[in-house]
């Protein structure tokens, strides 16, 4: 489990990084971002074990080339248990063990893992796996762009220089506190975009749905 960053500390931190002005003014955003991303991340921790739908997309100015969508279901159970399958691409699915990130590719014929421990993770899955705080990874401030009617969108910059990550964008429901749109920025210009449904609690899901059997003939790699 994350180690969280105290209320005020994360303001204060974050008070710093806005645009000189009023220091009140700046205190009293940054004392904002906190409550939206505190309560962010409750509401995945809090659930237990929910399942939700999302899609991805993938697109790089640099190489110009656009993935095709893929879409999925995520079940989680809160803290450190994720199982992602995908409707597209057929078969492909992705689990954490609670040590370990798997991705098993069929088109591929590969496994790829990662543990948790040997890079800086992903914080995006590790937020709806209940086991991560942003404010420890990131600062954050309203992002430039207005967001949709019923939501916020909150800029995220590494506080560590990344090889994934140049900054991270999250659209959240206001009411809800539920993670909507999330993109994510690769230091090539390389964008993730991901789109969230509304979480569905359901019952704890057993060990065996986070169990990965790697199939004959498959290549593992290192991640």
């Amino acid at each position: 489990m994350a180690v969280m960053v105290p209320f005020t500390l994360a303001a204060l931190l974050l008070a710093a990084a806005l645009p000189a002005g009023d220091p009140s003014a700046a205190l009293s955003e940054a004392k904002k971002v906190v409550e939206i991303v505190h309560r962010l991340e409750r509401r995945y921790r809090q659930m237990g074990s929910f399942q939700l739908d999302f899609t991805q997309s993938y697109a790089s100015p640099v190489f110009g080339m656009e993935d095709e969508q893929q879409q999925g279901t995520i079940l989680a159970r809160c803290p450190d248990r994720m199982r992602i399958d995908y409707v597209r691409p057929p078969g492909q699915y992705a689990v954490f063990d609670g040590n370990t990130w798997w991705l098993v590719e069929p088109d591929e014929q590969t496994v790829t893992r990662a543990r948790r421990d040997s890079g800086q993770g992903n914080p995006l899955l590790d937020l709806l796996a209940g086991s991560t705080d942003l404010l420890r990874i990131f600062a954050a401030r309203p992002d430039a762009l207005p967001a949709p009617e019923g939501r916020v969108r909150l800029l995220l910059l590494p506080r560590e220089e990344r090889e994934d990550i140049e900054d991270l964008v999250l659209e959240i429901d206001t009411r809800t506190g539920d993670l909507r749109r999330a993109e994510v920025v690769g230091p090539l210009g390389g964008r993730m975009i991901y789109v969230f449904g509304t979480p569905r609690a359901v019952s704890p899901p057993g060990d065996r749905n986070f169990q990965v059997t790697i199939p004959a003939g498959y290549l593992v790699l290192d991640g």
